[in-house]
């Protein structure tokens, strides 16, 4: 392929091939040109594409993994590679069920057939990696239009412990606010009880379901319900 210039001055691409012909024993050279201009500007602007999608799969933030249907692992970006701790020369080959705990095979089996059909997935699985460690990740994968399917893995560990502190959390309050020595409740702005511990009902002698079912005025003295509720107000406004 080389660049040719037309009559009006413009650059084209040209494909060239030549054959040797013997005419009764004089040699000549046939010679065919072919204007691949657009042949050319159009695998130009696929090749850039791809460069393009390339570098989106190695710079993404989630792992991402192409594999087989018959889930061999065939492409992994680094993200992915650093998450299962394996190089891209291990991992090429191997089976989505070596790095799955032998916890999950059979739900693995029970599933490997609509993900070889290539139907779209969307689960929490529980992961192995190459140290032996395990993490929990939420796996979205679909197929692509190649015979292969690509997976997005997203690690969840430090979702997890934040749900695990958060409920360890609540259960410290909720040990505290059940225990505490004096009376304790949750209100809304109307004054309607959402929660209240055993003293508060031990003080004003309702039930916990019982002050459920009413608003703090149904238990204030009406000389003081005024300013209760002018305190109220200022609580609101968040004094």
């Amino acid at each position: 392929i080389g660049r040719h210039r037309r009559k009006d001055g413009s650059a084209m691409l040209v494909e060239i091939i030549s054959h040797t012909l013997d005419f009764g024993g004089r040699p000549a050279e046939l010679v065919l040109a072919h204007d691949v201009t657009e042949r050319e500007r159009i695998a130009g602007a696929l090749r850039e594409s791809e460069a393009r999608l390339r570098q989106l799969f190695e710079r993404a933030a989630d792992a991402v993994f192409v594999l087989s249907m018959d889930l061999r692992y065939l492409e992994a970006n680094a993200a992915g590679l650093g998450l299962l701790g394996y190089s891209r020369e291990e991992l090429a080959g191997m089976r989505l069920v070596d790095v799955l705990p032998a916890s999950e095979h059979a739900r693995l089996a029970a599933a490997a057939p609509a993900m070889r059909e290539g139907r779209p997935h969307l689960g929490e699985w529980l992961h192995l990696r190459k140290d032996g460690s395990t993490f929990p990740a939420e796996v979205s994968a679909a197929p692509l239009s190649d015979e292969r399917c690509m997976a997005i893995v997203r690690d969840l560990t430090a979702r997890r412990e934040a749900e695990r502190a958060l409920l360890d959390e609540r259960e410290r309050f909720q040990g505290t606010f059940e225990q505490a020595a004096v009376g304790i409740a949750m209100v809304k702005p109307d004054g309607t009880w959402l929660e209240v511990n055993r003293r508060l009902c031990e003080i004003v002698g309702y039930a916990a379901e019982e002050l459920k079912a009413m608003r703090f005025q149904d238990i204030t003295h009406p000389d003081d319900l005024e300013r209760d509720l002018g305190l109220v107000q200022r609580v609101i406004a968040g004094e």
